[in-house]
């Protein structure tokens, strides 16, 4: 290395050394510039992060304060209204459940009232759960007036309270009491009981301290939409209408053919129950002692559709204002299986089950159906039954179908006898002689010309009461016999 690139290296040395002390202040003084703006800027970002808490501190007490004030125009404008009655106006909606081998039963806080009811041994035709109904269709309600002020239950809320217990007779059961206070010395409390692999829900309303209310009346409304289940929608609906019983007297209907879109009826005699009935399934509203009257509702929907009818009920309990009381009824969510029903007593519940009027009603009630059930307890295919059901008929009138073929055959022997007296009598004139011999010939004969057509037409109304028995008898419903799915109704060749 030479002495000019040493002195080079040696300025440019000395040149850096010169610049970093020259430089060195500078960047000190930016330094703390640097901090200086960032300890400004923490604060104002702390002042202002103060400032927005401070902002929605207020807001929220403000927001309080406008709620508050809200709540209270509402409970002062709903104690105008519903007087102490308000004090269950207000309330969440919540649902609780009953539930058995048979039925399960949702029931909301909103009106302590039944909110589902789902048959769980039973499916719809397409293999959904099977609903008699569900959720806001039904109206399930107690509506008076108290102190001048129109009260409605389904609009208040209920407090519900369940537990499990056993009856005297070693039953055990679910109790669901869904009680609404009005006051300290004041309630109406509704109590549901569900016994283990039963259909009937036990229902009973109970009112205490409700004399101070000055109530006269009470009315129970029930409303709901049926909603189709069944394959065939025309036949359905046809087999669906309201059935009535009065206290210790006969049962009445809507008429479940009839065309009419609407149809209402008002009772002023005291009932004992009022049934809801589709083609296999039906809801029953029973007093255990009975309903001073009602007001009963039925609206048809002809087109195919969710719904095949709307049932409307408004009930007078026979409430007295003197005291507390218990009212007590019953509910039957269920099948329309005949010799079920008639094991619940003198209640005549198996009249909502349509196997014919009259005559043909006797008949199946004390032939075909008891027959039917014999059978069924050593066959499980429901198409043999019948096949045998009516076999076990037809030999039964054997009797009757014999008479009928000898009187016939009696009839064709004394063809030609009775063709030779037309010719012996040809005249006009002589048509009472005519008439005369003929009879003779059959009373020497021991024939009577009507002898064929009696027989037959005792078989008719067996034979018919047989037809009228089946599309409605559940325990036919979705069971397959051969190429037939379901025997309670018709089956598709071909859908276009």
């Amino acid at each position: 290395m030479d002495r000019n690139t040493i002195i080079g290296l040696g300025v440019i040395g000395l040149l850096l050394v010169g610049y970093s002390i020259f430089t060195k202040p500078q960047r000190e003084a930016q330094v703390a510039e640097r901090s200086r703006l960032d300890s400004i800027a923490r604060v104002e970002q702390v002042r202002a992060m103060a400032a927005a808490q401070q902002a929605e501190t207020q807001l929220s007490t403000n927001e309080s304060e406008s709620i508050e004030t809200a709540d209270s125009l509402s409970m002062e404008r709903l104690e105008g209204e519903l007087g102490d009655f308000a004090n269950a106006a207000t309330g969440t909606s919540e649902s609780v459940v009953l539930e058995n081998e048979q039925v399960k039963l949702s029931f909301s806080t909103l009106g302590g009232r039944p909110y589902t009811v789902e048959l769980k041994q039973y499916q719809t035709h397409d293999s959904l759960p099977l609903y008699l109904f569900d959720g806001d269709s039904t109206i399930f309600a107690l509506q008076f007036f108290a102190e001048n002020r129109n009260i409605n239950t389904g609009e208040l809320y209920f407090q519900p309270a369940i537990e499990k217990l056993t009856g005297e007779d070693g039953r055990s059961y679910q109790q669901l009491t869904m009680k609404m206070d009005i006051s300290e010395s004041a309630s109406i409390s509704y109590i549901y009981r569900l016994f283990d692999d039963d259909y009937m829900l036990d229902f009973d309303m109970r009112f205490k301290g409700l004399d101070q209310y000055r109530t006269d009346r009470m009315e129970f409304k029930f409303d709901f939409y049926a909603p189709s289940q069944e394959k065939g929608y025309q036949n359905e609906a046809m087999y669906t209408t309201l059935y009535y019983r009065y206290k210790g007297g006969d049962v009445e209907s809507f008429k479940s053919r009839s065309k009419k879109e609407l149809e209402e009826v008002t009772e002023t005699t005291r009932i004992s129950w009022i049934a809801f009935s589709q083609q296999f399934f039906s809801t029953i509203l029973i007093a255990d002692e009975h309903f001073n009257g009602a007001y009963m509702l039925q609206e048809r929907f002809n087109d195919p559709g969710k719904y095949v009818r709307r049932f409307s009920t408004s009930v007078d309990i026979p409430y007295d204002r003197t005291g507390d009381q218990l009212i007590g009824m019953q509910l039957y969510f269920g099948p329309n299986k005949f010799q079920s029903l008639k094991g619940y007593g003198d209640l005549g519940l198996q009249n909502v089950v349509t196997v014919g009027g009259a005559m043909l009603r006797w008949i199946n009630a004390f032939v075909v159906i008891p027959i039917f059930g014999w059978l069924n307890k050593y066959f499980v295919n429901y198409g043999i039954i019948i096949l045998l059901l009516t076999l076990i008929i037809k030999v039964a009138l054997f009797p009757l179908t014999y008479k009928s073929f000898k009187s016939q055959a009696v009839m064709r022997l004394l063809k030609p006898q009775v063709d030779e007296i037309g010719e012996r009598y040809p005249k006009k004139d002589d048509a009472m002689k005519k008439q005369q011999a003929t009879m003779d010939l059959y009373k020497k004969a021991g024939a009577n010309p009507m002898g064929g057509c009696l027989p037959m037409l005792l078989q008719f109304p067996i034979l018919y009461a047989m037809f009228r028995f089946f599309p409605t008898s559940i325990e036919l419903r979705q069971e397959g016999f051969l190429w037939a799915h379901d025997l309670s109704t018709y089956d598709s060749i071909l859908t276009l």
